[in-house]
């Protein structure tokens, strides 16, 4: 069985419907004015918006990830250039190279979660100097 192209003109012509669908609910049409609108269904306008954000999740995090791909590389390509420095025990240079290794571990979620107190109505970061972990309570 032939797959059908993705820019087939029925997969255009419903990627063009989900577009409108999603421009209309977020100008604030109700899925009733949708598919009033459109002619179409109230629960087909409901799955054209949801597919719609669904696209655009996929290339949002897509584009996030080509961004961390080009920030560790940057990243790579600076701890190479002051290697030699490190080995011969550059002090500028080893706390250098800690903060590219602090910045990859936030790239790539490597460091645990900070844990967050409520205290009333207002939140507080509690982060101990001695690197244990945050009291509980």
């Amino acid at each position: 069985m032939k797959r059908e192209s993705p820019t087939s003109q029925r997969k255009v012509r419903s990627k063009q419907r989900a577009l409108q669908a999603l421009a209309m609910r977020s100008q604030g049409a109700t899925y009733t004015q949708i598919s009033g609108e459109m002619k179409i269904s109230t629960s087909t306008a409901w799955a054209l918006v949801r597919d719609a954000l669904a696209e655009l999740k996929l290339q949002v995090h897509e584009e996030a990830e080509h961004v961390r791909e080009q920030m560790l590389i940057r990243l790579d390509a600076g701890l190479a250039a002051i290697r030699d420095a490190i080995e011969a025990g550059d002090c500028r240079a080893i706390a250098t190279m800690i903060a590219l290794d602090e910045r990859r571990a936030k790239l790539l979620g490597i460091d645990a979660p900070q844990k967050h107190e409520m205290i009333g109505l207002q939140a507080v970061l509690v982060i101990p100097s001695d690197g244990s972990e945050p009291p509980t309570t």
